[in-house]
């Protein structure tokens, strides 16, 4: 039996689509074009070259038409804007996020560093775990305001406080290397490190 004619669709491309394909990906990849924008504006284009083509259209179709055009335009800015803030507030609670975690390692390195205490001399233990308690920052206002004081009742009650202080915290810690404290020992730290700073 003879073969037939080929059938003319046999090998057929299909153009437009493979174009349509590559304008999709090029807007979509390239420009963050959505395709449902893509295609509003394909029908705006289309319908504004038939406009200026056909010239027949009346007063009230293209009043109807112009109104429909400004609410698409209008969709889209509020859409661009709506997006534009969505991706403002996901860019500044990843922002937080990363801070949060920032801090959280930050406060897990430093309360990660445990002393041995059976390396440290009995003398020193006092002034190691007074450091230990005690931010940098916070020793730094105690010797501040121990050098600033005017008289030795003023740095007494200075002294005080400063026992005070370190009373309530070393109650509060379950893992203190020693149970008891003698309040001069404490008192003998910062006027130490006062001496250091050159002040007394």
């Amino acid at each position: 039996m003879a073969a037939g004619r080929p059938r003319s669709y046999e090998k057929r491309v299909n153009v437009t689509t493979n174009i349509e394909g590559d304008l999709y990906y090029f807007g979509k990849d390239r420009l963050g074009i959505p395709a449902r924008e893509a295609i509003t504006l394909g029908y705006i284009g289309r319908i504004d070259s038939e406009i200026t083509v056909q010239k027949n259209f009346t007063t009230e179709e293209l009043d109807r038409y112009f109104e429909i055009r400004n609410r698409i335009v209008k969709d889209l800015v509020l859409e661009k804007e709506q997006d534009e803030e969505t991706i403002r507030r996901v860019s500044n609670l990843a922002d937080d996020i990363r801070d949060e975690r920032r801090q959280l390692t930050l406060k897990s390195e430093s309360t990660s560093t445990t002393i041995d205490w059976n390396t440290i001399p009995e003398e020193q233990k006092i002034r190691a775990y007074i450091q230990q308690i005690f931010e940098p920052d916070e020793r730094g206002i105690w010797i501040r305001d121990l050098v600033r004081a005017s008289d030795d009742d003023d740095r007494e009650a200075i002294l005080a406080d400063f026992v005070k202080e370190f009373a309530g915290r070393f109650t509060q810690d379950r893992e203190r290397p020693f149970s008891k404290v003698d309040a001069g020992d404490i008192k003998r730290v910062l006027i130490a490190w006062a001496e250091a700073e050159g002040g007394i």
